[in-house]
């Protein structure tokens, strides 16, 4: 049985400590937009680089072929899978 001067849980509390669900909400919104932006950070250079040896290989004009930005690629999209849950 409760007693009168306990304090009740809401659906906000935590343990002991009491949130305000705005705050909880801004900080899930904030969670969501760093992801989106370092997934768009490590994708899109890889996408481009694709893009860029894809229409070399097909004009046979140019070679854009570099190990050194291949592998700042490769690097990149792991960076994004480790970091994105």
């Amino acid at each position: 049985r409760k007693q009168q001067n306990e304090p009740s849980q809401s659906s906000g509390s935590f343990g002991s400590k009491q949130y305000d669900q705005s705050s909880i909400d801004i900080s899930t919104y904030s969670m969501l937009i760093v992801i989106v932006i370092v997934f768009f950070c490590c994708w899109t250079p890889s996408y481009i680089w694709w893009l860029l040896l894809m229409a070399g290989d097909s004009f046979q004009t140019f070679s854009v072929w570099n190990s050194f930005s291949n592998t700042v690629m490769l690097i990149l999209t792991y960076v994004s899978c480790c970091s994105n849950p």
